[in-house]
């Protein structure tokens, strides 16, 4: 298929994945669990979207179907990029952030990180497996507890020095 927008996209989120993951390999266990989350979402997400691409391209090995019946080739095509379209909104804008991010300093690295995982789109229930519903499940919640601790960090309550020495009392009490 051509390098359209959306199969540009999809391809995309198979390196914001691995360069998340990458990126979690040196972190404290509470990030390293969040940035995992992320690239399993991302992961899932891609997964989906690149079957509803594989669904498009079979049109092409069907020509004869496509031309003896355009009309309704052309709403399956149609209803399957619509999908993708909505199946990937908001991931663009999250890659963006990470390709944003300070290089040099880890403390806003973190809370990049964290600003990802709070606002990654979910799959609904109703779009996936049942093998796969708990896993969303567990991102959802997750999801509104680091939110919660976002939303706590821009308001001033909490700053990232905060965190990371948090972080390191936590790990001596261990």
């Amino acid at each position: 298929g051509c390098q359209g927008q959306l199969r540009v996209l999809a391809n995309e989120l198979g390196k914001f994945a691995k360069d998340i993951d990458e990126w979690a390999i040196s972190e404290q266990s509470d990030f390293r669990f969040m940035a995992g989350r992320v690239v399993s979402a991302t992961r899932s997400t891609r997964d989906h979207a690149l079957k509803r691409i594989d669904e498009v391209d079979s049109w092409n090995s069907e020509l004869g179907k496509v031309l003896t019946d355009w009309d309704r080739a052309k709403k399956d095509i149609g209803k399957t990029i619509e999908y993708l379209w909505w199946l990937l909104d908001g991931w663009q804008e999250l890659i963006d952030v990470w390709e944003k991010r300070s290089l040099t300093d880890r403390a806003k690295q973190r809370e990049t990180v964290e600003e990802i995982a709070s606002f990654a789109p979910v799959l609904p229930l109703s779009e996936i497996s049942v093998s796969e519903q708990q896993f969303w499940v567990d991102v959802r919640v997750n999801q509104m507890l680091w939110a919660g601790e976002l939303r706590k960090l821009g308001s001033g309550e909490i700053d990232a020095d905060m965190m990371d020495r948090l972080e390191r009392f936590r790990r001596q009490s261990a």
